[in-house]
């Protein structure tokens, strides 16, 4: 009740409080908010939030970002994650309020999206083409001098790629990327004497996809390669 009440004029005391239960209170607390619908009323929220931000000349929006944080802390338990998951607009306005939001939340929202990325395949495909369209956007949050912000942004870009089950597929999003300047960056990490042991491993594991994935490609052109020359043999052994 006390959502629908701020919904059209949200005061940031009631969120941030909420933001808190949210993390604090037992799980069951949690899903009985959900069952309750308080995660539609909190989209709901976001969402005028997020579009009002975005005719603000404001670079962050305070209320904006107590609604995403909201949301990850729902997305905590199982069921507030498949219930947040059918509130429609809920990753369309996640993915938006990355531009309305300071780095902290940055981070928050792309820990959330890559959770989405590897567990719920419908999300999943959802992200896959949203962030192709805003792909040069993901970059700008990789080269942040921020290590939470570089390793949640190189995270989500994993488990966007790792998880389109078509290879050549995978490739060809992974291409785009290190056309934007992803392993330069990736370089330039490596290099660096700061770079934290959970970037290290995130960068472990882009390398080693990319390996996999070049390695497999490579293996079946040249299957296909000695198909072919096999076929293109035996006809000429038929026709002698």
């Amino acid at each position: 009740k006390k959502l629908k009440k701020y919904n059209r004029k949200p005061k940031i005391d009631f969120l941030i409080k909420l933001r808190t239960m949210l993390g604090a209170m037992p799980v069951g607390w949690v899903e009985q908010f959900v069952r309750l619908d308080g995660q539609k009323e909190l989209v709901k929220l976001f969402e005028h939030q997020v579009k009002k931000a975005s005719k603000s000349k404001d670079k962050e929006n305070e209320i904006v970002a107590e609604c995403c944080r909201c949301i990850r802390a729902i997305m905590n338990t199982a069921l507030g994650f498949k219930k947040v998951l059918e509130c429609k607009k809920a990753l369309q306005y996640l993915s938006f309020s990355m531009e309305y939001v300071n780095i902290k939340t940055q981070t928050v929202v792309l820990s959330a999206l890559a959770a989405v990325s590897a567990l719920d395949p419908i999300g999943h495909r959802y992200l896959v083409l949203e962030w192709d369209r805003r792909k040069e956007k993901l970059i700008i949050h990789l080269f942040s001098n921020d290590d939470s912000l570089v390793t949640a942004s190189l995270m989500f870009i994993n488990a966007l790629i790792n998880n389109i089950s078509d290879q050549q597929e995978r490739i060809k999003y992974r291409s785009k990327l290190i056309r934007l300047g992803v392993d330069y960056r990736i370089n330039q990490l490596k290099s660096s004497d700061t770079a934290s042991e959970p970037l290290l491993t995130q960068i472990q594991v882009f390398e080693e996809s990319l390996e996999n994935d070049s390695t497999q490609a490579k293996n079946e052109m040249y299957d296909e390669a000695i198909t072919k020359l096999e076929t293109k043999t035996k006809h000429l052994a038929a026709e002698n």
